[in-house]
């Protein structure tokens, strides 16, 4: 046989109010970091000299250094080899910038009656970003993630006006004509990283 009991309903209906009061101030507060923190990396993505560098074209320097400063000129865009008319820059920006967002928020009473929210953010994913930054001359390949662990062929390359360029200047030469490597530097995985630590997710 069930017992029965009296409930204070006014106590419930109450603590479920301080909750659903809860979560709304909590996603707003939250979307509040999060699209500061997308502010952030947007501007580390946009003044990063790799991205300056690519979006300077073929008569950029190479403010990278990647490509060790080289005496006879020479940048990321012809070194990579983007198709003239191109900017591959633009669809990463566009990603960086729509995959920011604020998801589900979940409120429970704790100890002590505190109450504690857990708040799903979406952001960039570095594996899909090199999935759309395919090299041109490797799809299997790709340029962001060759900014970060190396590109081959600094030996062969030679910066020059050619007509069968396909970035409209630049070559791989069929002789290596240089000693020296391309070097690496942090770039998207940094970014994402540092926006990842502002929201307070750590890897």
């Amino acid at each position: 046989m069930a017992r029965g009991g009296t409930v204070n309903m006014k106590g419930i209906a109450s603590q479920v109010s301080r909750v659903k009061s809860f979560q709304k101030a909590a996603k707003v507060e939250a979307n509040r970091v999060a699209q500061r923190a997308k502010a952030q990396m947007l501007a580390e993505f946009h003044n990063h000299p790799v991205t300056a560098e690519i979006e300077g074209g073929v008569r950029a320097v190479n403010l990278s250094n990647t490509l060790g400063g080289l005496s006879s000129g020479g940048n990321l865009w012809t070194y990579i080899g983007f198709n003239e008319g191109s900017n591959p820059t633009l669809a990463v920006k566009s990603y960086l910038k729509d995959s920011v967002r604020v998801g589900a928020v979940r409120a429970r009473v704790g100890t002590g009656e505190r109450l504690e929210a857990q708040i799903t953010v979406f952001y960039p994913d570095i594996r899909f970003l090199r999935k759309m930054s395919k090299l041109p001359w490797e799809p299997g390949k790709s340029w962001i993630e060759g900014m970060e662990n190396g590109i081959s062929g600094f030996g062969y390359y030679m910066y020059k006006k050619f007509e069968e360029s396909r970035s409209g200047a630049g070559l791989q030469t069929r002789k290596k004509i240089r000693q020296g490597h391309f070097r690496p530097t942090p770039y998207l995985s940094k970014i994402i990283n540092n926006f990842l630590k502002r929201i307070g997710i750590h890897r």
